[in-house]
């Protein structure tokens, strides 16, 4: 009988957690690069997802490859002023935050019940964990493309978000994922301090 380690499931999902530890750094660096590793590592975690019955975060897989080419042309063809400059750190409005929210609770709201009930009508295992799914989802839905805009908060969206699929991933037992979600729940504070401190400097320069 061949070891774990030697199983194609785990091997991809061993990729897939290297790429996504890749994907953080570029994203704490705010190097545009992470998008183009998401492509990849998003891809990989599909599979990963659709073989654990994680219905709504394989869907939000294909979603992280579409919003990782837009974010991809988003960050390279910022205009201000009329002049190609790098896009600055921006913080949220109350405008904002409240239709984030009402977002949220549309997409949470209809992903709970596609996975309460799509994946017996088409013959498929029950949904793992539907409710935490669909919370964790709807807000990664959400926080991405706070990224795409490079908006300070987004950092407090994947804390959360992170911190719940520790839990989750760890009951399934997906060892690699769950160390994953560790190291970015971890790397999401590390993020956070630096792109306030990198969004006050850039206030200061601003204000000059």
């Amino acid at each position: 009988m061949q070891e774990w380690f030697f199983e194609i499931d785990r091997f991809v999902e061993l990729v897939a957690m290297i790429l996504s530890l890749l994907y953080l750094y570029f994203e704490v660096k705010e190097n545009s690069l992470l998008w183009l590793v998401g492509i990849v590592s998003s891809a990989l975690y599909a599979y990963v997802y659709f073989k654990s019955a994680f219905y709504a975060d394989f869907g939000l897989m294909i979603y992280y490859v579409v919003i990782s080419i837009y974010g991809w042309i988003h960050w390279h063809g910022s205009k201000y002023n009329n002049v190609n400059i790098e896009l600055p750190i921006q913080s949220i409005t109350k405008e904002i935050i409240i239709k984030l929210l009402l977002v949220t609770v549309l997409i949470y709201v209809s992903l709970l019940i596609i996975l309460l009930y799509l994946p017996g009508y088409i013959g498929l295992s029950s949904s793992t964990f539907p409710y935490l799914d669909s919370l964790t989802v709807s807000a990664s839905i959400v926080g991405t493309w706070m990224l795409t805009r490079k908006i300070l908060q987004q950092w407090l969206v994947w804390i959360v978000i992170n911190s719940i699929c520790v839990v989750m991933f760890w009951i399934k037992g997906l060892n690699y994922t769950t160390l994953l979600f560790i190291i970015y729940t971890i790397g999401s504070v590390i993020g956070y301090i630096k792109w306030l401190k990198n969004f006050k400097n850039q206030q200061l320069i601003k204000n000059d």
